[in-house]
């Protein structure tokens, strides 16, 4: 669903009016071209801020002056679009955009939650950085992730073992877990694909060079990654069969771990 966003648009805007960057005489330069904006008033609020980014912490916007600047504040701009900077390498853009993607869409938490002086501090979470706030962002939840993703992902195992089919298994066993675990896993699987399928084929673009043009044919390219793999798992009899096997391997571990509990319960029952 990422395609459905608001950078979409304003990349189909800005590559019609031809907004992107050429290559300067001057060193670390390049010129930036397209028209300055659209006479309505919709057209030309998407144009104008698919052309805003962020640079050195401030927002910054390529306005009708912006002919020629620096390559920093170019990759900068790239970066900000999941676009591959003129300074990274493809490889080296694509791993960074996975790591970003599946950070967002299922880690509410940052890295700062391995630290036990920060973790140990509950009412100092949000100012030490602990939320990981991308996550949590409006924009992120408008295309189904962050906290919407783990919603839409754990629908179905809850109406299925709550109200539905297995509801006498109930959502309090391992059943359930492991078909949750199962299906989490299945959506991070297809996040990872997605942002991979959408890094390469908007550097496959030059999306560098035409900014617009590699950010929809990434987002397109995402979306139709995402939805294969979540296809060839759930709407094939091959991907149901493993991932049947998958969740049934899952519950043997969670009883497994759930006896060995048990166990050292009564010991001091």
């Amino acid at each position: 669903m990422g395609f459905l966003n608001r950078d979409v648009a304003g990349g189909i805007l800005s590559s019609y009016a031809g907004f992107g960057f050429t290559t300067s005489k001057k060193p670390n330069m390049h010129g930036v071209g397209g028209n300055n904006g659209y006479n309505n008033k919709l057209l030309d609020y998407l144009y104008q801020r698919y052309k805003s980014y962020t640079y050195n912490d401030g927002a910054a916007h390529f306005g009708p002056y912006s002919r020629h600047i620096g390559t920093d504040r170019a990759n900068a701009f790239l970066d900000g679009k999941k676009l591959r900077p003129f300074n990274k390498s493809l490889i080296s853009h694509v791993g960074d955009s996975l790591k970003t993607s599946l950070k967002n869409s299922w880690s509410p938490f940052s890295s700062n939650i391995l630290k036990p002086s920060i973790i140990l501090k509950p009412k100092e979470w949000f100012k030490s950085g602990i939320i990981n706030k991308d996550f949590f962002a409006k924009s992120n939840m408008l295309k189904l992730s962050g906290p919407i993703g783990y919603l839409t992902t754990a629908a179905n195992s809850i109406y299925d073992y709550g109200w539905g089919a297995k509801k006498d298994t109930g959502i309090l066993s391992t059943n359930f877990a492991a078909d949750l675990t199962t299906d989490l896993g299945i959506g991070v699987i297809s996040t990872g694909v997605g942002s991979v399928a959408s890094s390469l084929a908007a550097g496959a673009v030059a999306g560098s060079v035409v900014p617009g043009v590699g950010t929809v044919i990434g987002a397109a390219a995402g979306l139709a990654g995402g939805l294969v793999t979540t296809y060839l798992i759930n709407g094939t009899a091959t991907g149901r069969n493993l991932k049947k096997k998958v969740s049934n391997g899952i519950k043997k571990a969670y009883d497994w771990v759930g006896g060995g509990l048990k166990k050292l319960g009564g010991l001091f029952g």
